[in-house]
């Protein structure tokens, strides 16, 4: 049986696609995915079935137990490197374009959280430069507290406690009259973007144990799931109104067919191209802030079509060429 599952590749493409197209028509001034950030509810999810499968699979196989400790500090060599190397190349871009001295100094402060990843948790409001990365701070904080949990009493949390947060958390995303998700302040000393990763990650731990439970799902609801979970994510990134409580029953559906696998589809994406352009997706999410602003600077003049097909191959190349700098 093959480790990688590359059905998770393909929807790790595409979705990828998906926030880097929202961020770039909303520079451009278009809008073709009215609701295209909503994808990173997919990758915090993923996070979460991942973090509970590196758990189990540190427990499954007794000897000494992985701390929360040692599970971030892994994270951190894994995901830090091409981090570091995306934020000091934006960064010194945007420096040499302005050459402006309070502008450098203001742009070197801002940077100062990015670089402990530590923008968008609540004690840094700003985003950063490279804004996309809030979703990493997020992910490596949340990561942390979660892992350490179910390192106390993987029994009560799974059954009582992250239920019950899932609950409280997504009756606090959605108190507002805009049934959205994305929220950018703080409710008294909760601040939203941590809540928002949170409840996905808690989806992706519980996604984790539906999958490992002892069930089949049939040929024919297994479709039926499948095209639901398409729909409702479609209605929910194309839609103008804003359904977000859509997107996460959504990808929660769409999970637990792709990684366990009960998916007509997974037969046609389950390949090794998908699994070969997903190690990628992660260079593509880090780098798509900065060649925004290349093509954007560089394309004025082409039409739209054209100009975001030519935004996807410049990233996808560029992406390519970190990736390997990074990685040797």
């Amino acid at each position: 049986m093959k480790q990688r599952n590359y059905s998770i590749d393909f929807l790790k493409i595409i979705f990828t696609i998906v926030i880097a197209i929202h961020h770039f028509q909303e520079a451009i001034g278009i809008t073709f995915i009215s609701h295209g950030d909503l994808a990173v509810e997919f990758f915090f999810m993923v996070s979460g079935y991942y973090l509970m499968d590196s758990f189990s699979q540190n427990y499954r196989w007794g000897g000494q137990k992985q701390s929360a400790c040692d599970y971030i500090l892994r994270r951190y060599k894994k995901l830090y490197p091409h981090y570091l190397f995306s934020l000091v190349v934006l960064v010194g871009a945007l420096i040499l374009a302005s050459r402006e001295a309070d502008y450098i100094l203001d742009k070197l402060i801002q940077t100062i959280p990015e670089l402990f990843m530590l923008q968008d948790i609540g004690v840094f409001y700003y985003s950063g430069s490279n804004y996309p990365a809030w979703y990493l701070s997020v992910l490596m904080v949340l990561s942390y507290f979660l892992y350490l949990g179910l390192s106390l009493n993987k029994t009560v949390c799974v059954k009582v406690i992250y239920p019950l947060l899932l609950l409280l958390g997504s009756t606090l995303l959605f108190s507002g009259e805009d049934n959205s998700i994305v929220h950018w302040s703080a409710y008294g000393v909760l601040y939203m973007p941590l809540i928002r990763g949170l409840v996905d990650m808690i989806i992706g731990i519980l996604i984790w144990k539906c999958v490992h439970a002892d069930f089949k799902i049939d040929f024919v609801f297994s479709l039926m799931l499948n095209i639901m979970a398409w729909f409702l994510i479609i209605v929910a990134m194309f839609g103008e109104k804003t359904q977000d409580s859509l997107v996460l029953l959504g990808f929660a559906i769409l999970l637990v067919l792709y990684f366990s696998q009960s998916n007509l589809f997974s037969k046609f994406t389950d390949i090794k191209l998908f699994g070969t352009i997903g190690k990628y997706t992660y260079a593509i999410y880090l780098n798509h802030s900065l060649v925004i602003r290349i093509v954007k600077l560089f394309g004025e003049k082409l039409q739209t079509i054209w100009l975001v097909i030519v935004f996807l191959v410049v990233l996808f190349a560029y992406s390519v060429v970190t990736e390997n700098i990074v990685r040797y």
